[in-house]
C-alpha cells in the first residue's frame, strides 16, 4: 500500500516534490469542473425542459459584457422576486453566457416583470414575458434540450486537457511503479 501511494506521489521520479504533485492534482480538479457539463449531460443525464424552479421578477442587469484575459464575462443578471434577490445565469455554471440572446435583447426587458425557469446549475431554460404577446414565450421543450446540447462545446478544449492530463499523469505513475520494480535509479533530470 504504501508503494502506491508512493507512486500516486510520484517519490522518486525525476524531481518532482509533493508539492508538484499537489499542483497537478488542483489542476486536475479545476480542468475536471471546467469539463463537468459532459459528465453532468452524458452520465447523470439533462434534466427535463420545463423541470427547473420558476421565479417571477423585475430584471435587473449589472454590468456590460466584456473581453478580459479569461476570455468573455456577462454582465451580471438579477431577478428581483418577492422572496428577495436572485442573481441568475445562461449555460452552465463552470463557465457563464450572456443571456442577451435568451431574453430577446435585455434592455428593451429591463424593469418589466418576466418569469424564468432556472437551474443553479444548468442555468435559464426558460423566458416568459409577462404582459407581452404570447410569441416572446421563447424556447421550446425541443429548443431547450437543443440548447443545453449545443452549449457543451463551450467546454470540449476543457474536456481534452483534463483527458490529457490524467493520462499524463498516469503514465507518470506507470513510470513510477516501474522504477520502483526494477530498482532502477530515478532520480535523473529531465534534461
Amino acid at each position: 500500500m504504501k508503494g502506491f501511494i508512493d507512486a500516486l506521489l510520484l517519490k522518486g521520479l525525476w524531481k518532482f516534490k509533493p508539492i508538484h504533485v499537489v499542483m497537478l492534482w488542483l489542476l486536475l480538479a479545476y480542468q475536471g469542473w471546467m469539463a463537468s457539463p459532459y459528465f453532468m449531460y452524458y452520465v447523470v443525464g439533462a434534466p427535463e425542459p420545463g423541470a427547473a424552479q420558476r421565479y417571477v421578477g423585475m430584471l435587473r442587469v449589472e454590468g456590460e459584457g466584456s473581453r478580459g484575459n479569461a476570455g468573455y464575462i456577462p454582465p451580471r443578471y438579477f431577478l428581483d422576486t418577492a422572496e428577495g434577490e436572485l442573481e441568475f445565469h445562461c449555460g452552465y455554471r463552470p463557465r457563464k453566457f450572456t443571456c442577451i440572446s435568451r431574453l430577446g435583447g435585455h434592455k428593451k426587458f429591463l424593469g418589466q416583470q418576466l418569469e424564468i425557469g432556472y437551474d443553479p446549475y444548468w442555468g435559464i431554460e426558460r423566458v416568459v414575458f409577462l404582459g407581452q404577446p404570447p410569441l416572446l414565450e421563447k424556447f421550446s421543450r425541443q429548443d431547450q434540450a437543443f440548447w443545453l446540447e449545443t452549449q457543451l462545446k463551450y467546454h470540449t478544449n476543457s474536456l481534452a486537457f483534463f483527458i490529457g492530463l490524467v493520462l499524463l499523469y498516469l503514465y507518470f505513475i506507470w513510470q513510477a511503479i516501474e522504477a520502483r520494480r526494477t530498482g532502477s535509479p530515478t532520480k535523473q533530470s529531465l534534461k
